[in-house]
């Protein structure tokens, strides 16, 4: 609201590639390799219609975010950002053989004693201000970052 815009969130647990309903901006927070798989093969469907994807996730002292924005003349994804979004930042965010990251998911009350306290709100923090940026000024000089606790980098 603050700058006006008409905003509807749906917070969505994605089972299978079904349930992502179609949107103009789809941000997906996800604990596992296999959703962002889903969301991305979700994502670069022909049929579905997406304007941008920002993406979220983070280890128990690192995370990364990153935006794609529609490749072409058409309102949907292509399948090569969504290939830049999955393996930009962390090459295995969606390949990897059998076998999680070890840690619960964030949500879980286990998360409390795994995880760094700020990981997850300072990535949350660092999307809001890519998405400042790109609302206030209608552009940005960046599509994503890393942010690791354990080094300060």
């Amino acid at each position: 609201m603050f700058w006006g815009l008409d905003w509807e969130a749906v917070p969505h647990f994605v089972r299978c590639g079904q349930d992502v309903p179609d949107s103009d901006f789809l941000i997906s927070c996800v604990d596992t390799r296999a959703a962002r798989a889903v969301i991305a093969r979700v994502v670069s469907l022909k049929s579905r219609r997406f304007l941008y994807w920002l993406d979220a996730g983070n280890l128990a002292d690192r995370g990364q975010f990153v935006l794609a924005s529609r490749c072409g003349r058409t309102a949907k994804i292509a399948p090569n950002c969504c290939r830049v979004l999955t393996n930009s930042f962390r090459p295995s965010s969606t390949h990897r053989p059998t076998g999680g990251t070890g840690l619960p998911a964030c949500s879980a009350a286990e998360a409390i004693s795994l995880q760094e306290p700020y990981i997850n709100s300072t990535i949350a923090n660092h999307v809001l201000a890519l998405l400042a940026r790109l609302f206030r000024h209608g552009r940005i000089a960046y599509h994503g970052g890393f942010v690791n606790l354990a080094t300060g980098a």
